[in-house]
C-alpha cells in the first residue's frame, strides 16, 4: 500500500510541475518600449494619436503618462493597455480615463509609455510638444461707409493665436442686393502672411 501511495503522489507532483511549465511559457516580459509620436516639436489639439513600438504581447500591461512641465510632474492618462497595442487616442479636451486633470494649453508636454510590471522599462518623448486647444480669434475691421458700390475696396482684419501662431487668415463674405436676402458665405481669398498684415483688395 505504501508503494502505491508514493507512486501516486509522485505522479501528481510531476503533473503539477508540467502545468506550471506550460503557464510560464505563455508569459513574456517587455524588454523595450519606444515612443514614436508625439516625439518633440509637434503642435497638437483635440485627440492625439499616441504611438509607440514594443516587444510586448497581449498579456503584458502598459500605462501611458503625460507631463505638462517637461518631466517635473507626471500624470497617468490610461493604464492596463494590452502589451500588443501600439497606439492610443488621447482626448486632450477632458480629464483622462485614469482621472488625471485635463491638460491646459502649453509648450512643455511629453509622453511616457511604461511597462506596468517593471517601470524601469519605459520611454519618453525625445523633446517637448505643444497642446493648444484654444481657437484663434479674428475680426474684420469696420468698413466706412456701410454701403459700398465702388469698384475696389481694401478690407483689413485682425487675428491672433497667442500660443501656436497664425498660419493664414481667410476672408469669407455674404452678398445681398436688397439688404434683406443674403447669400453665402463665399471664400474671397486667403492671406498667407498674417504676421505681416491682414488685408484684401475686395472687388465687386
Amino acid at each position: 500500500m505504501l508503494g502505491r501511495r508514493s507512486i501516486l503522489a509522485l505522479a501528481i507532483s510531476v503533473a503539477l510541475l508540467m502545468g506550471i511549465g506550460v503557464m510560464m511559457q505563455t508569459v513574456s516580459a517587455v524588454t523595450g518600449v519606444t515612443v514614436t509620436y508625439p516625439n518633440g516639436g509637434e503642435i497638437e489639439s483635440g485627440i492625439i494619436n499616441i504611438t509607440w513600438t514594443s516587444d510586448g504581447n497581449e498579456a503584458d500591461a502598459l500605462a501611458i503618462h503625460y507631463t505638462p512641465d517637461n518631466g517635473s510632474t507626471w500624470y497617468i492618462i490610461v493604464s492596463g493597455i494590452a502589451g500588443n497595442t501600439r497606439y492610443y487616442l488621447w482626448n486632450t479636451t477632458t480629464t483622462t480615463p485614469a482621472g488625471a486633470p485635463q491638460p491646459e494649453d502649453g509648450t512643455n508636454y511629453k509622453i511616457k509609455v511604461v511597462y506596468y510590471a517593471n517601470q524601469t522599462v519605459s520611454d519618453t518623448s525625445n523633446d517637448t510638444f505643444t497642446i493648444d486647444n484654444t481657437r484663434p480669434t479674428s475680426s474684420v475691421n469696420p468698413i466706412s461707409s456701410y454701403w459700398q458700390n465702388t469698384e475696389n475696396i481694401t478690407i483689413t482684419a485682425t487675428a491672433n493665436d497667442a500660443l501656436s501662431g497664425l498660419k493664414n487668415v481667410s476672408l469669407y463674405y455674404y452678398y445681398s442686393a436688397d439688404n434683406t436676402t443674403w447669400k453665402g458665405p463665399y471664400l474671397f481669398g486667403t492671406n498667407e502672411t498674417p504676421w505681416v498684415g491682414i488685408s484684401w483688395n475686395f472687388t465687386f
